[in-house]
């Protein structure tokens, strides 16, 4: 007997529970085999902008219940081509600008070093370590007519692909 998911209930072929064959549970039908779903947890998403003088960081938070996620923080490393290395932070009211670096001169020095700050800062109690990172996703070149971040599904996929003679990275 099938019955209609809850939003508390997955089909347990997600879960590699079910014995019967995968295509029974279709479209988020349910049989007598269910495990309930573990609160939506927040999960945290970077967004990286690596370019040739800089990396940029934006941290994301979101809970399942909305399309936006909310941004957390932003950090910035530049001057990798014309040192000295700059750090710029924000997050909330905090804002750090233009705090000198040592030995950061590569785009991989300063993703690593941004990690690090990020996992270390107190007063950002969602992301204590690299684990709690759920997604990352990186900054496309030329996204069309997208005035704001956008959430690629299918349709802005295949969009910004026909695009890609402007910037064919």
């Amino acid at each position: 007997m099938n019955i209609r998911a809850s939003s508390r209930q997955r089909c347990c072929w997600e879960y590699k529970l079910c014995r019967r064959p995968k295509g029974y549970c279709k479209q988020q039908l349910l049989h007598r085999e269910t495990v309930p779903l573990a609160p939506k947890m927040p999960r945290i998403i970077l967004s990286i902008n690596a370019g040739s003088s800089s990396v940029k960081v934006s941290v994301y938070e979101t809970n399942g219940n909305s399309d936006t996620p909310n941004q957390l923080a932003e950090a910035q490393v530049e001057g990798l081509t014309a040192p000295p290395t700059r750090l710029k932070y924000e997050r909330g009211d905090e804002k750090v600008k233009g705090k000198e670096l040592d030995s950061i001169n590569t785009q991989e020095d300063a993703f690593r070093y941004i990690l690090d700050y990020l996992t270390k800062d107190n007063d950002l109690p969602q992301l204590n370590q690299k684990e709690d990172i759920k997604f990352t996703c990186h900054r496309v070149v030329h996204g069309g007519d997208y005035p704001k971040a956008q959430i690629i599904d299918e349709d802005t996929y295949h969009h910004i692909e026909t695009l890609s003679d402007l910037a064919p990275l």
